[in-house]
C-alpha cells in the first residue's frame, strides 16, 4: 500500500528478499570520494608522494564516520525520520540475517567440542544464534573437515558479527534509506519546494525506481548536475561500496544546499584509551584506516594509469589483481573494526570479523603470487609519468604501495597476539579471539608460502644451468623445489669428515651439490656422464657439481640430535647407512625436518593405497601376454613392509647411493620380484646371444615383454622397437622408458647419451639382460 512520505505508517519488505551484499566478481574499477564529508582519495592538495605516504588518515577518511555524518545531518530534518526508522528495521533484519548465515557454518556438536565462540549466551547477536566453532581451512588445522570454505555471505557493510549493543551499522542503514526512493523525493523538496516531486512511499521495486529516477532527473535539471556527477539506478541497487560512496557524494552535495535544514555535524573519536587493551584496539583502528587509504590511492592511480592510456588492461591486472574486490572489503573489514572500538570491551566481538574474513582474504593470493613480477616489471619497464596529475609520482613509490597488502596481512596476527594478551581467558569472546588469531596466522603463513614458491621458480631455472652434469636424471620428475640451503654434511656410515653442500629439497628426492670453483674446474670435465659446458658464473661459482642424490621414499628415520642437527637414516638395494645435516640455525632445521617428514608419511600413505589397489586388480585378472602370466603378488614392496609404523620408520638410501623408488610404478614394483621368478634366463641362453645383443625385459603396466635387441642400434631405433612391442600386444606407448642403473636409480632413455650410459653399464658390469620400465 502506498503512502505519502508524510503518513507515519510506511512499509517496506525486509524478509527473504531484501537483496543480499555480496562482493564484486569483476567490477570495472571507480574511483572513491566524497564531497563534503570526504573519504579522500581523490584530491590531495599536492603530488608530493612522501607526503602521500605519510598523510595522517583520520576518522574524517573512513567510510563508516562519513555515513554516521550523513544520517545525523538528515536526521536533522523531521520528514525525512520516519524514512530513516524503516531503514534501520530493514539494516537491524540484515545484519541478523548474516550472523545467522555465519553461525550457520558451523554446528553446535563441534562447537561445544573444541570451545571456541563466546560460553556466554547473553553476549549473541540474537536469541537461537549458535557463534563460531571451528571454520574449516585448506589445511585442517582448524577443523576436521580438511575442504576449503566457502565464502560467508555479506548482507551488510560491515564484516563479522555485530556486538550485542549495536543492532546496525548505520552504512548498511543508509544503503536501505536510498533503495526506498521515495526519502530522495523528500529531500529534493525540502531543498526545491518551488519543484517538489511526489513522493509515493511503497516496498514496491518499480516504484521505489521510479522515485529513484526521478530524483535523479530533477537533480539534473533544476540543481545543474551534470551526467557524469549523478549515480543510476542499478548504482543504489548494487552491492559495492564505490556505488554507495557515489550516492553519498551526491547526496552530501545536494544537502549542502541547504545548511540550515540539513544542520552540518561534527562527530569527535571516541575510542578512547582506558587500558593496555584500548591501546591495542586504537592502533588496530588506526593503522586500518591508513592501510584502507592507501588502497584507495592504488585503486585511483590504477584507473588514472588507464585514463591517460600509460599501460595496457592486461599489465594493470599483472600489476593490481583483485584491486577493486580487496578495497571494497577492507572497507566492510575497517566498518567493523569502528564500531568495535566503540562498545565495551566484553561485548566487542573482533574475532568474528576475521572468522567471517578468512575465505575473502583468498582474494590476496594472486597479489602474493604476483608481487614479484609486478616489482620486476615495474623496474625493468619504469612508468613514464606523462601526468602531472598522478597521484603516485614515481616508480620507486609505487613499488612500496604495492608491497602494503602483504604487509598488512602479516601483520594482523601481531595485533591479534597483543589484542588476546590483554583479554580475560574468561572473557565471553575470549574464545572466537583466540581462533581468529589462529586464521590471521594461517592466512599470513600462505601469502609467505606463495611469495616462497614463486621464489623457488626462479631458483630452479638458475639451477638447472648451473649444474655441470645432472647425470641422466629427469629434473621434471623431482617434483617442486621445497627448500635449499648451504648444509654441513657428515655421513656416519663411513666416519667422514663434515663437508659444505649446496643441498635441494624437492618433493620426491634430496640433491648434493659441490660448488665448483675456478680451480676445480679443470677435474669437472672427466666426468663420465654425459656434461653441459652451459656454466653460469654465480659470483666466483663457476657452476654445481652433483655429488648425490637421495630419494624421499627410501628414508626410514629421521630425528633431530640437536636444536642445528638433523639425523636421516635410509636403506638402498645394496646398503644401508644415516647422515647428519647441520643448519644454521634452529627454525631451518624445524623447517626441513617437518617438511621432510611430512613428505615421507604422504609417500608412504600413497603406496599403501596404490598398493592395495594394485594387489585386488592383479588377484582378480590373469593376463597373459608373450606366453608369461602375470599374477598377483602376495609379497609387498620393501617400502611398505618396512613400514608398518608410519610415526617412526621409512625407507631410504645415501647421498653417494641412491634409488629414486617413487619414479616407478608400484603395480611395476610389487611385480618385479615375482615376475623374476616366474621367468628365469638361463646363463647358457645369454651366452648364446650374438655378440653385442642383449635381452631387454620390458615391463609395460602389470605385463612383461621380452625382446632381443643389438646395441649397434640408435636410441631413436630402441625406443621404436619398444613402442612397435607394446603396439603388437595390444597397448599403447605412454610415459617414458626407464632402466635401473647399478645405483639401483631409475633413469630415462631419451637422447643418444643416455643410450650410450646404458650400453657403458652393460659392458661394466658383464650382463646380457637389461630391465626397462614404462612409465
Amino acid at each position: 500500500m502506498s503512502r505519502n512520505g508524510s503518513s507515519s505508517g510506511l512499509s517496506m519488505k525486509t524478509g527473504t528478499n531484501t537483496p543480499i551484499v555480496s562482493l564484486p566478481s569483476g567490477a570495472a574499477s571507480r574511483s572513491a570520494s566524497i564531497n563534503g564529508s570526504n573519504i579522500n582519495v581523490a584530491s590531495f592538495a599536492n603530488n608530493n608522494t612522501l607526503m602521500l605516504m605519510n598523510k595522517q588518515v583520520t576518522s574524517n577518511d573512513s567510510l563508516y564516520y562519513v555515513c554516521l555524518k550523513l544520517k545525523k545531518r538528515l536526521e536533522s530534518a523531521p520528514q525525512l525520520k520516519p524514512y530513516l526508522n524503516l531503514a534501520y528495521s530493514s539494516a537491524e533484519v540484515l545484519s541478523e540475517n548474516q550472523a545467522l548465515a555465519l553461525s550457520q557454518k558451523s554446528s553446535h556438536s563441534s562447537n561445544s567440542q573444541s570451545g571456541y565462540g563466546p560460553s556466554n549466551s547473553s553476549n549473541m547477536r540474537m536469541s537461537g544464534i549458535s557463534n563460531f566453532s571451528n571454520v574449516s581451512d585448506d589445511s585442517g588445522n582448524l577443523s576436521s573437515n580438511a575442504a576449503s570454505p566457502a565464502p560467508a555471505p555479506l548482507t551488510t557493510f560491515h564484516a563479522g558479527v555485530l556486538p550485542a549493543t549495536v543492532s546496525c551499522d548505520p552504512v548498511t542503514q543508509l544503503w536501505a534509506l536510498f533503495q526506498q526512493g521515495s526519502p530522495l523525493c523528500v529531500i529534493f523538496n525540502l531543498i526545491k519546494p518551488t519543484q517538489t516531486l511526489p513522493v509515493v512511499s511503497s516496498d514496491d521495486l518499480k516504484t521505489c525506481k521510479k522515485s529513484i529516477y526521478d530524483f535523479i532527473l530533477a537533480c539534473k535539471n533544476y540543481l545543474s548536475f551534470e551526467h557524469a556527477d549523478l549515480f543510476t539506478i542499478s548504482n543504489v541497487f548494487s552491492n559495492e561500496t564505490d556505488d554507495l560512496i557515489r550516492i553519498i557524494k551526491v547526496i552530501n552535495r545536494v544537502i549542502n544546499l541547504a545548511p540550515a535544514i540539513f544542520k552540518p555535524q561534527e562527530i569527535e573519536e571516541e575510542i578512547k584509551i582506558t587500558d593496555s587493551k584500548s591501546k591495542v584496539i586504537k592502533e588496530l583502528v588506526e593503522t586500518e584506516r591508513k592501510y584502507v587509504n592507501d588502497l584507495e590511492t592504488l585503486l585511483k592511480y590504477k584507473e588514472q594509469l588507464l585514463e591517460f592510456n600509460i599501460i595496457s588492461s592486461e599489465d594493470l591486472y599483472m600489476l593490481f589483481p583483485n584491486l577493486d574486490d580487496i578495497v571494497d572489503f577492507q572497507r566492510r573489514v575497517l566498518i567493523s573494526l569502528e564500531i568495535n572500538s566503540l562498545v565495551e570491551s566484553r561485548y566487542q566481538r573482533i574475532g568474528s570479523i576475521f572468522i567471517h574474513a578468512q575465505s575473502f582474504f583468498k582474494l590476496y593470493e594472486p597479489w602474493s603470487i604476483g608481487q614479484k613480477a609486478a616489482i620486476d616489471f615495474i623496474s625493468s619497464s619504469p612508468l613514464k609519468q606523462q601526468n602531472s596529475k598522478l597521484i603516485i609520482e614515481n616508480d620507486f613509490e609505487l613499488q612500496s604501495f604495492l608491497l602494503k597488502p602483504v604487509q598488512r596481512l602479516c601483520k594482523y596476527p601481531l595485533l591479534l597476539k597483543e589484542l588476546l594478551k590483554y583479554t580475560e581467558p574468561a572473557s565471553p569472546n575470549y574464545n572466537e579471539l583466540l581462533l581468529s588469531l589462529d586464521i590471521s596466522k594461517k592466512i599470513a603463513n600462505d601469502i609467505n608460502e606463495n611469495q616462497r614458491r614463486v621464489e623457488n621458480v626462479e631458483v630452479l631455472k638458475k639451477l638447472f644451468d648451473k649444474v655441470v652434469d645432472w647425470k641422466g636424471y629427469d629434473v621434471h620428475s623431482f617434483g617442486e623445489l621445497l627448500f635449499f640451503d648451504k648444509v654441513v654434511v657428515n655421513d656416519n656410515s663411513k666416519n667422514s669428515d663434515e663437508r659444505e653442500f649446496q643441498v635441494y629439497l624437492f618433493e620426491n628426492i634430496i640433491i648434493f651439490f659441490k660448488e665448483l670453483l675456478p680451480q676445480q674446474k679443470k677435474n669437472s670435465i672427466g666426468l663420465k656422464k654425459k656434461s653441459t659446458t652451459n656454466l653460469l658464473a654465480s659470483g666466483e661459482v663457476l657452476g654445481y657439481e652433483l655429488k648425490g642424490r637421495i630419494s624421499i621414499a627410501n628414508i626410514y628415520n629421521i630425528n633431530s640430535v640437536n636444536p642445528h642437527q638433523l639425523n636421516i637414516s635410509w636403506s638402498g638395494i645394496k646398503d644401508t647407512g644415516s647422515f647428519l645435516m647441520r643448519f644454521k640455525n634452529e627454525e631451518t632445521r624445524t623447517n626441513w625436518e617437518s617438511c621432510i617428514r611430512k613428505l615421507v608419511t604422504n609417500l608412504q600413505e600413497e603406496y599403501q593405497t596404490r598398493n592395495v589397489q594394485s594387489m585386488s586388480q592383479m588377484n582378480l585378472i590373469d593376463r597373459r601376454s608373450n606366453g608369461i602370466s602375470i599374477a598377483g603378488s602376495s609379497r609387498r614392496s620393501s617400502y611398505i613392509g618396512r613400514n608398518s609404523d608410519a610415526s617412526t620408520t621409512y625407507s631410504g638410501t645415501t647421498p653417494g647411493h641412491s634409488r629414486q623408488r617413487s619414479e616407478v610404478p608400484l603395480s611395476s614394483r610389487t611385480t618385479q620380484d615375482s615376475i623374476q621368478t616366474k621367468r628365469s634366463i638361463s646363463e647358457s641362453y645369454k651366452n648364446s646371444l650374438p655378440a653385442n645383443s642383449i635381452i631387454v625385459r620390458l615391463m609395460y603396466e602389470q605385463d612383461l615383454f621380452t625382446m632381443m635387441v643389438s646395441l649397434e642400434i640408435g636410441v631413436a631405433e630402441f625406443l621404436e622397437k619398444i613402442d612397435r612391442k607394446i603396439k603388437q600386444c595390444g597397448g599403447q606407448m605412454k610415459g617414458k622408458v626407464k632402466y635401473q642403473d647399478e645405483d639401483g636409480d631409475f633413469i630415462v632413455i631419451g637422447s643418444e647419451d643416455d643410450w650410450s650410459m646404458v650400453k657403458d653399464m652393460m659392458q661394466d658390469v658383464g650382463d646380457k639382460v637389461l630391465h626397462v620400465w614404462v612409465t
